[in-house]
């Protein structure tokens, strides 16, 4: 921990402070404490009132300790005791080698949650093909964690069907092998036992992957895990990866193939149903409803994957898990505003933006916080699934963005409004608010978003890149002490 310290005035000005508290109250107030000035000065709204309870404490002869949170990194804390005729006011933060180090596992951590946020959408695009979902699979998890070899096997009459293989030479050789339920097999034990085994070396356990591996293309495997493909509760197949050298895979890392494996189980499941579907005209409706709403509940495996070590990290990477989780409800929420009388499989925008709004007012904007957000969606607004999903990712991150960002030191009411107008040729999408406005910083040579924003803008990029459209962004109210920024969204719904 790095602390700093800064001996006050009865009247609070600065007598004297230590390097480490120039350093940290530069962080903390964006300049450099100086003797014979009042520690408040040119200090904001929030940073006052909270400093004034901690010397408020002092004062009486206690002793407090507040956390200062930071418009970018870890909160400090800042306690106050009396000195003689004056105040001794320390700040603590975090050391710049455990930040670091927080830092990296924080992006390891995006990483893998990155690769579970790009299974829900491709795998709910890809619904009823099978081999876009073994296809989608495979990305998402060789992305997530490393592996030389995989396969997808399907549970057919107690048999074990390879139906997909990654990784190998020629995957002609290994799709198409059956495996009895036998328990020679590692095969047999995750099927009997619905749940993952890994495999530190899987020749000691099971020493036929090396003397009969002309048979099973098994010669090169050393770590080896199965994850089962479980849909509803049966068993329907499992996943298989391994490593040709000893590198055992972490619990964190078979928690996060499970979550996958669950994922991909219920998109097959789903692309079963669909080829039901497309039998049984009389039935359509009724297993459609059944699909997306299975599909709905499917991602809440991938909610709890969020929850994955939340009680071991720090406060950014539980806001990290927390705005996926919103990502994911936005998500969820498709399939809560689909099947609407007369629009097949459209999604009534009206309903679906109002859910991803009511997320976030439930979830980011505390009791107290005087920020409103005013939809105003055009009732008839509708378009299909795949267009819909990365709308809602796009109001949900411009809506938490204008929330954390806004109205940053300012206490008075703030709004944020969303509109939405659907014509027969394009659908405009506006989010603006009355706050700060874009910091200068990011703000670069007027983009409408910055090449270095954080994952938020970049996930923001990557949609609007992905449905072809236009995205802005102005001053809501040029040359006002508080102009606001305005987003507008313009994508095509031309076939």
């Amino acid at each position: 921990m790095e602390q700093g310290f800064c001996l006050l005035s009865a009247d609070h000005t600065i007598r004297d402070t230590s390097p480490q508290f120039r350093e940290l109250w530069s962080r903390l107030a964006g300049q450099e404490p100086e003797a014979g000035r009042s520690l408040f000065e040119r200090c904001g709204e929030d940073l006052r009132r909270r400093l004034s309870e901690v010397l408020a404490s002092a004062a009486k002869g206690t002793e407090r300790a507040v956390r200062l949170p930071r418009p970018a990194g870890d909160a400090l804390t800042v306690t106050a005791s009396p000195l003689g005729d004056g105040i001794l006011l320390a700040l603590i933060g975090p050391d710049p080698a455990a930040r670091s180090d927080s830092e990296a596992q924080m992006a390891r951590l995006a990483s893998r949650l990155q690769a579970v946020l790009a299974s829900a959408v491709e795998l709910d695009s890809s619904i009823h093909d099978t081999a876009t979902i073994y296809r989608t699979t495979f990305e998402n998890l060789s992305a997530a964690m490393p592996f030389d070899t995989g396969t997808i096997q399907m549970l057919v009459d107690e048999e074990l069907h390879v139906v997909a293989a990654w990784g190998f030479e020629d995957p002609d050789d290994v799709v198409g092998m059956r495996f009895p339920l036998d328990d020679r097999f590692p095969n047999y034990h995750v099927i009997s036992g619905r749940n993952a085994l890994a495999l530190d070396d899987i020749r000691i356990d099971f020493p036929h992957f090396l003397t009969q591996e002309g048979e099973f293309e098994s010669g090169h495997i050393r770590t080896w895990i199965g994850v089962p493909l479980l849909d509803r509760g049966q068993v329907i197949g499992m996943i298989t990866m391994d490593r040709r050298a000893i590198e055992p895979f972490d619990p964190d890392e078979i928690e996060l193939a499970q979550a996958l494996a669950n994922h991909a189980a219920v998109a097959l499941s789903n692309a079963r149903m669909y080829d039901s579907l497309q039998k049984a005209n009389d039935l359509q409706h009724m297993l459609l409803r059944e699909l997306h709403h299975r599909v709905k509940n499917n991602l809440q495996l991938v909610s709890s994957l969020l929850n994955l070590r939340s009680l071991d990290i720090d406060e950014q990477a539980g806001q990290i898990l927390g705005e996926l989780r919103t990502h994911i409800q936005a998500l969820a929420s498709t399939h809560d505003n689909i099947f609407q009388p007369g629009l097949s499989e459209d999604v009534l925008l009206e309903p679906y933006v109002a859910d991803i709004i009511r997320g976030i007012e439930v979830g980011y904007i505390p009791a107290g916080r005087r920020i409103t957000v005013a939809p105003e969606i055009q009732p008839s607004a509708h378009c299909g699934m795949g267009l819909a999903v990365p709308i809602g990712l796009i109001v949900s991150e411009l809506v938490l963005n204008a929330v954390k960002h806004a109205f940053v030191g300012h206490d008075g009411p703030g709004t944020i409004t969303v509109t939405l107008e659907d014509t027969d040729n394009e659908i405009r999408l506006g989010v603006a608010d009355d706050g700060r406005g874009f910091p200068a910083h990011l703000d670069g040579d007027g983009a409408a978003l910055p090449e270095q924003g954080g994952f938020g803008l970049t996930l923001v990029s990557t949609l609007v890149q992905q449905i072809d459209a236009r995205i802005s962004r102005e001053p809501r109210t040029s040359g006002a002490a508080r102009p606001g920024t305005r987003w507008t969204l313009i994508v095509s719904t031309r076939t």
